[in-house]
């Protein structure tokens, strides 16, 4: 099950008390996942914010690979919305080990911007943690849908 950032919550459903980063359209906005060392830096839910927040940790799992998801859908049916991508591929992985998955929203320009909007820990992914060794890491989402609230 995906952990939501309070920041995103805030931005998406309207609280003033929000970063100031915008509502994520997410068959629009790009979104974009990587992994996370936390052993380096530990996403903290209801303080961390947008991607610069965890970046350090990131390069240092992925050397800057975080991977744009593709084919994205939206659908709302009664009280559930599900949010759902084709299944996506973290090329050519290299770094130190890899306990979490993120998701964030690409606003341009400097990563204080990109808004944090979920993560996944070993508990919720099968295969993390593992330590990259230069190949892939394939991330076959939920045939439900990455998430549904």
């Amino acid at each position: 099950m995906a952990n939501f950032f309070d920041a995103w919550r805030q931005e998406q459903f309207g609280d003033a008390a929000g970063p100031g980063h915008g509502a994520v359209d997410f068959e629009a906005d790009t979104i974009k996942a990587f992994l996370v060392d936390t052993g380096t830096t530990d996403p903290a839910l209801a303080t961390h914010q947008d991607f610069a927040d965890l970046s350090t940790a990131a390069d240092a799992v992925q050397t800057n690979h975080e991977t744009a998801l593709t084919s994205k859908t939206l659908v709302i049916s009664g009280n559930v919305i599900t949010f759902d991508a084709a299944d996506t591929t973290l090329s050519s992985l290299a770094g130190n080990s890899a306990e979490e998955l993120c998701l964030f929203k690409v606003a341009g320009g400097a990563e204080t911007a990109d808004l944090l909007i979920c993560q996944w820990d070993e508990a919720d992914v099968t295969g993390l943690a593992f330590t990259p060794n230069g190949g892939d890491a394939n991330i076959a989402w939920n045939a439900s849908g990455i998430w549904a609230i």
